[in-house]
């Protein structure tokens, strides 16, 4: 057998000489920066190779992928997309579907898949939810809701395999955010109807914002929810949607803070029956960006928190 060797150093090109066995074996000398040394070496020792064996199955790995054709071949193309992405929320939504499309493969290993089918509006929250893994300190969340959007979430939950206990993930998500240093300010745009049950979701998030600060006193102010019931010409002529903003924060003071232009919008779009027939998340690089109109969702958002009141002062309308 051909005695095969791995150089690890700063650099230098590689030069292969061929030679032929019987095996048809090609040596190399592999001169790599540090940069990817140090990371080599590590992987190597998680994967109990030496580091000559690690790149050899490198190697292999790279040439069946660049032989195959059809949607197999496009993956490595995408990791590589995935690795330079450098937005931060670009990064986390492509992380996020990626782990779902891992999950789904490894059901389709062990031999059963499961495609759950939920509401539009449970379907949202538990995305959501997922994504609030990814988010914490320096991250901010606005948000303007309404009473037909939770109240179809609600039952979406019930009447799938969810019960109420993972129907509120999606709370118990944004707390432990909210804990790592997250700031959330929603908005729950109430109407005239179904007023008892305006009350039980003012109420649901009351018992949310007080559990929040309970738990974590350090980051109490890092929460604000405020209740809009529309009562002005302007604000009754306003068709409130569901949509939720996300963008980075630079600075503590959150009176004057500056952003990076990081900026991530999640929206569901609706039918004129009123259903949710799409949702869309979109990517900016700052508030104004002219491809994702980002400033038009915070222009909506200031449109819902004008005239609303904390939640602590609403008063029960049942």
């Amino acid at each position: 057998m051909t005695r095969e060797k791995a150089k690890i150093g700063a650099g230098g090109a590689a030069e292969p000489t061929e030679q032929d066995d019987g095996q048809k074996t090609f040596r190399t000398t592999v001169s790599l920066p540090g940069t990817l040394a140090a990371p080599l070496k590590q992987v190597a020792e998680q994967k109990r190779l030496s580091v000559i064996e690690t790149i050899r199955v490198a190697v292999q790995q790279f040439v069946e992928f660049e032989s195959r054709s059809g949607p197999v071949a496009s993956v490595a193309p995408l990791l590589e997309t995935v690795r330079l992405l450098t937005n931060r929320y670009k990064a986390m939504a492509a992380a996020w579907r990626l782990g779902r499309v891992g999950t789904q493969i490894k059901g389709i290993e062990a031999g059963r898949l499961t495609l759950f089918t939920h509401s539009p509006e449970t379907y949202l929250l538990l995305v959501v939810a997922e994504l609030h893994a990814a988010l914490g300190d320096g991250d901010e969340f606005f948000v303007v809701t309404t009473r037909p959007f939770w109240e179809k979430a609600h039952k979406g939950a019930a009447r799938s395999l969810l019960g109420p206990d993972e129907f509120r993930e999606y709370l118990k998500a944004q707390g432990e955010a909210i804990g790592r240093g997250m700031r959330l300010e929603r908005v729950i745009v109430l109407d005239g109807e179904k007023r008892r049950a305006s009350d039980e979701l003012v109420e649901l998030h009351r018992r949310f914002v007080h559990e929040v600060r309970e738990r974590y006193p350090d980051c109490a102010e890092l929460i604000r929810t405020r209740i809009l019931i529309p009562s002005t010409p302007d604000q009754l002529g306003h068709d409130f949607k569901p949509f939720a903003v996300i963008r980075r924060r630079m600075t503590g003071d959150l009176a004057s803070s500056i952003h990076t232009g990081e900026c991530f919008v999640i929206e569901p779009h609706y039918t004129a029956e009123n259903m949710i027939n799409e949702i869309r998340l979109v990517f900016s690089d700052g508030v104004g960006d002219p491809d994702s109109n980002t400033r038009a969702y915070f222009e909506r958002f200031e449109i819902a928190r004008a005239g609303s009141i904390p939640i602590e002062e609403y008063q029960s309308q049942s």
